[in-house]
């Protein structure tokens, strides 16, 4: 092995990990149109769903949700998107949240929000995510549900047909008996094994001492 040879090895190793810091942990196809079963918000109001963390912990740095409205708001609002823990069976602590500004919706899409720094989930806990607006005066204002879990594609992070919801900002939730969920899409990275990324790297390492040795012989 030559030298330029190893570096392109330890090359593709490290950027093997730094690739998994952006993926979809879960997603949801906005194709299916399942909006019909949307909430139209009368007043301010805030929603969360469950979601359980696969066999491996993850560090969540977006989430996005469903929002629109066929009559374009008549001015900019705020909306605000949580990470809460569950608390037997609803949204407990809260973890994480972000906030943007709205203007001028139209047809449903995603809108994601990014989280100052990720959060630090566990694997096999439950979670929620929760997205909170205010009744912008004008709408009707569309936050996007569905009855079923076939849009949903899960790379890390499984959902649940659950749903509860609160006032805005969200105070205390109750939590509803209908099989329902808000869409949502979720973002960040598995985090590996530690012994993964340290096989890897040892791996390369042993390869370099082989190489300086074969070249002193040499």
């Amino acid at each position: 092995m030559t030298t330029s040879r190893f570096y392109l090895l330890l090359g593709l190793v490290l950027a093997s990990h730094q690739a998994s810091l952006a993926q979809s942990l879960l997603d949801y196809d906005v194709s299916l149109k399942d909006h019909p079963d949307s909430f139209s918000p009368g007043g301010s109001l805030a929603l969360a769903s469950s979601f359980t963390v696969g066999s491996q912990n993850v560090d969540v740095s977006s989430v996005g949700f469903i929002l629109g409205s066929y009559n374009t708001p008549s001015s900019s609002f705020q909306c605000s998107a949580y990470i809460y823990s569950d608390n037997n069976g609803q949204p407990g602590s809260l973890i994480g949240s972000d906030q943007i500004t709205l203007t001028g919706l139209s047809a449903p899409q995603f809108y994601d929000f990014t989280f100052s720094s990720a959060l630090s989930l566990s694997a096999g806990e439950t979670y929620w995510a929760a997205v909170g607006v205010p009744y912008p005066g004008s709408g009707p204002l569309y936050i996007g549900a569905a009855w079923d879990l076939r849009g949903f594609s899960d790379y890390g992070i499984t959902p649940d047909l659950s749903l509860a919801s609160s006032g805005y900002p969200p105070d205390s939730f109750g939590v509803s008996g209908t099989p329902e969920t808000i869409e949502y899409r979720i973002a960040g990275n598995v985090v590996p094994e530690p012994g993964t990324f340290a096989l890897c790297l040892t791996s390369a390492l042993v390869a370099f001492v082989r190489l300086k040795r074969r070249q002193i012989d040499s």
